[in-house]
């Protein structure tokens, strides 16, 4: 089985369990008006057009560690996706995104409802209601991973909490950076990857599996060590999709971190080669709202004229070595060790 396979299976019981709690919450007797703000619907809608790969990740990790997926554990996989959809709506107010997953974004949508309910300002009316949702997703995760009753809930609450924090402190961080002059060091850089992606991406669902099945510390720091350095090959990936994709592919435009002045490490790698002519270029693109197709090809042309890519190869390579090492370590079945290792392999050569 591929892991592509796994999640097609994965991703249907997520929906469906997402889809019934979010009912059981339209019913539940509340003040007309909180209906009428339509966030349930919207969470669920927005939640549900993602890939669910981190809700997935939790699933295969936690059967693979000898777990069977019931009900419970569903509900752990729907808590994961719904932080990451609250982390996704904080993530577009901060970067001023309009589009997400092929559609407006959580606060792009409400802007456009603020317009249409008379709001005076409705771009903070659509800002205020997004953050109001990314709150509901949040507090809906706890609820979700209190299905849990076991004497691991403690410790599954703990880590959650733990981790969103580590997630919130490094967004923070990376809006610092995009919004101002600070140029970040590569050590900087490497901890914005690992805490704002890496970690949460690849690292809490093994971990939260291995929490669930009661896994000896060794072996989860190993699958938190995979995860990390995985995670950080994904965000490698992003930047380059993020700056050679299509907007068709990647759900959202293309060019995002020039016009936000990511301090991204292609950026980083950019600076530290060009001559100067090139560099007066970069600034002209760089941190500039205006930054459309001229700017974007721009900055590819002078990433392909000093061979960023080939840095960011090897860059990735290492990692991957790092990542083979611990995997040839990992003491799981081989049927779920044949269906990591693809999953390995498709992060690496992911398109989108």
């Amino acid at each position: 089985m591929t892991f592509k396979e796994y999640s097609q299976n994965s991703k249907t019981l997520i929906s469906t369990h997402l889809s019934a709690f979010m009912a059981g919450k339209k019913k539940e007797n509340l003040p007309q008006i909180f209906k009428e703000q339509g966030l349930i619907d919207a969470l669920e809608s927005f939640s549900l057009r993602g890939k669910l790969i981190r809700g997935t990740l939790f699933l295969f990790m936690a059967e693979a560690l000898g777990e069977k997926v019931d009900a419970k554990l569903v509900s752990i996989a729907c808590a994961i996706e719904l932080m990451h959809s609250a982390l996704l709506i904080q993530d577009d107010i901060i970067d001023n995104d309009l589009i997400r997953r092929g559609e407006k974004t959580i606060f792009a949508y409400y802007t456009k409802e603020g317009e249409k309910a008379g709001a005076y300002d409705p771009y903070h009316y659509g800002i205020s209601t997004a953050l109001m949702a990314a709150d509901v997703a949040f507090f809906f995760a706890i609820e979700l991973l209190s299905d849990f009753e076991n004497s691991a809930l403690g410790k599954l609450l703990k880590y959650y909490a733990h981790e969103v924090y580590l997630v919130s402190l490094a967004e923070s961080a990376d809006s610092i950076f995009g919004q101002t002059d600070r140029e970040a060091t590569r050590e900087e850089i490497y901890a914005l990857y690992k805490y704002k992606t890496a970690r949460y991406t690849f690292s809490l669902p093994f971990e939260m599996a291995a929490i669930v099945a009661s896994t000896p510390s060794d072996k989860r720091k190993l699958l938190s060590d995979i995860g990390e350095a995985a995670g950080i090959i994904f965000q490698l990936k992003d930047d380059e999709i993020g700056l050679f994709g299509s907007e068709e592919l990647i759900g959202k435009p293309v060019g995002g971190d020039i016009r936000e002045n990511k301090k991204t490490l292609i950026r980083a790698l950019l600076y530290e080669h060009v001559n100067k002519t090139d560099r007066k270029l970069l600034d002209s693109c760089f941190g500039n709202p205006k930054s459309g197709n001229e700017q974007i090809e721009l900055v590819k042309n002078i990433y392909n004229k000093y061979a960023i890519k080939n840095y960011i190869d090897r860059e990735i390579e290492r990692l991957m070595k790092e990542v083979w090492e611990m995997y040839d370590k990992l003491e799981i079945s081989s049927k779920y060790k044949k269906i990591l290792k693809d999953l390995l392999e498709f992060n690496l050569n992911r398109k989108a």
